[in-house]
């Protein structure tokens, strides 16, 4: 007989594992790593990649958008790793994605991991950063057309992000300290 045991699930539900692979997850080592990088680019005289109004333009900086590049990676195997990648913008983007690929790519043999099949790019859905970075005509309409110059602070921002990110051993579950005596 395998003993079940119910992990809780993301607010849809909960889901039962047997008992040796919450064993085995619990007591794993992983590389992981964390970076954060800006991205927000120019900030006056642009659209924000809001409603599609044409009206809604920037005139000046109240607060910066970061990336947030998450990495795991295998002990064992240092090269099985990926990166979830968190934008402050309104999506993902396949332009976007394709440069970053593009610039790792450049980066040098360290960076040669990475690939189409080990990165994931999301975005936080903000309307309120600026716009006319999408590669897709629909969005370019409100912004006028393309800017370079957001589209490249972007994916700069995304690729420092992974560069920062330091890879070191971590157990699960982590084990926290307590500063307060």
């Amino acid at each position: 007989m395998v003993r079940l045991h119910t992990v809780a699930g993301n607010g849809y539900g909960s889901y039962n594992l047997p008992m040796i692979a919450v064993f085995r997850l619990m007591h794993q080592q992983y590389l992981l790593g964390v970076g954060k990088a800006d991205i927000t680019g120019p900030v006056v005289e642009i659209n924000f990649m809001g409603y599609a109004n044409t009206s809604q333009v920037g005139s000046g900086l109240r607060q910066r958008l970061y990336s947030r590049a998450f990495i795991i990676g295998d002990v064992d195997n240092p090269n099985d790793r990926f990166v979830y990648m968190v934008l402050e913008t309104q999506s993902g983007d396949t332009a976007i994605r394709h440069a970053i690929l593009e610039a790792l790519t450049q980066l040098g043999d360290e960076y040669t991991v990475y690939g189409q099949r080990n990165i994931a790019l999301t975005g936080t859905h903000s309307h309120s950063g600026p716009g006319a970075w999408l590669n897709y005509l629909l969005p370019q309409i409100p912004s006028k057309g393309f800017a370079k110059s957001s589209y490249q602070a972007i994916v700069d921002g995304a690729v420092q992000s992974i560069k920062v990110a330091p890879l070191e051993p971590c157990s699960w579950p982590p084990q926290y300290r307590n500063d307060r005596g």
